[in-house]
């Protein structure tokens, strides 16, 4: 991989990034750069080891564990989710499978349908943070939510849909979604700094999210106050070095299911990407995408199974991420 710096360097400016960015080889690191504050009251700088939020980029995680129930063999791809979830949702579509939630083709509504033109601070959460903390407390608005089409006819991305695989998880185990995740993905992928940390607890490793490039808001009343399957996992640069490895090398997840994982689905011309189950793909490149952007997050992890080369960013603020994504997919076919 041939990197340009200057080319890197200029979208990190231009941005007025704020967080990490990483490309390494198996064995070496091509190129690093941190910039900004992970807390700017106090002038802590953002570094390789800070833990930043990932947003939707954590969808890979709630994947993996589902594919780690399928091959348990407690669920199928084709599983009929209301078999499993009417008592919460007995509103769901009796058609929706589990693989029409990893694929975003549920027909599920999100919570951004109703918004044409977002800005972090617009979105409203519908119950307090604190009650959010736990995945059953999405359940009275999942049961709320409208069907916009037969599952399975269009791609459309749906928060909502991957946090009914985090009840779906819960149901099937008996067990709480981050438990799971932790014991089925964390652990064996030896990912040491990767937890759903709670924003109004933070540790002093962990990037606080700002709304702004500049200026002291924090997102701390726009998100949940932990993350579920839709998101809000928080993670490092290496730890996600890591789990790509470790999710190619079959310590995940069967070769049998992270095929069908990894096996384009979609076309998202929009986002200028593809998508498998739960993870997006590179246009033209066999890479593999973690992407995610919300209220004081924004991040891409890219990794090529061929050549083992990872592209990581990072970032504490709403949209900093963004240009410097797309100067890293550039790297990539």
């Amino acid at each position: 991989m041939q990197i340009d710096e200057g080319t890197l360097d200029q979208a990190i400016a231009a941005a007025r990034f704020s967080g990490v960015v990483a490309v390494d080889t198996r064995n070496d690191s091509l190129f690093e750069r941190c910039t900004g504050f992970a807390n700017r009251a106090f002038k802590v700088r953002n570094s390789r080891p800070t833990r930043f939020g990932m947003a939707g980029g954590s969808m890979v995680f709630t994947t993996a564990a589902v594919l780690s129930l399928v091959d348990a063999g407690l669920i199928t791809l084709t599983t009929r989710v209301r078999t499993i979830v009417g008592d919460d949702i007995p509103s769901l579509d009796p058609a929706i499978t589990v693989e029409h939630l990893l694929s975003h083709s549920s027909g599920l509504s999100d919570y951004l349908d109703d918004l044409d033109d977002w800005h972090p601070a617009d979105y409203l959460l519908p119950a307090a943070p604190q009650v959010l903390a736990e995945t059953s407390g999405y359940a009275p608005e999942l049961a709320r939510r409208r069907q916009l089409f037969p599952p399975g006819t269009r791609f459309s991305y749906s928060d909502y849909g991957f946090i009914v695989l985090a009840l779906v998880i819960e149901r099937v185990t008996g067990r709480g979604f981050h438990d799971v995740v932790r014991e089925k993905v964390f652990q064996p992928a030896g990912l040491t700094r990767t937890e759903y940390l709670r924003t109004d607890e933070l540790p002093a490793n962990a990037a606080i999210g700002y709304l702004e490039d500049d200026g002291p808001r924090t997102n701390i009343f726009h998100l949940p106050a932990r993350g579920s399957g839709d998101g809000g996992c928080y993670t490092t640069v290496d730890d996600l070095r890591s789990f790509w490895r470790a999710l190619l090398a079959g310590e995940i997840i069967s070769a049998e299911l992270l095929a069908d994982m990894i096996h384009p689905r979609w076309d998202v011309p929009a986002d200028g990407m593809r998508h498998g189950l739960g993870v997006w793909l590179h246009p033209t490149d066999g890479a593999l995408i973690a992407d995610g952007c919300d209220a004081g997050v924004s991040m891409r992890s890219i990794y090529c199974p061929r050549s083992g080369e990872t592209a990581t960013v990072l970032g504490n603020t709403s949209h900093g991420a963004a240009p410097v994504a797309k100067a890293l997919m550039g790297l990539f076919g």
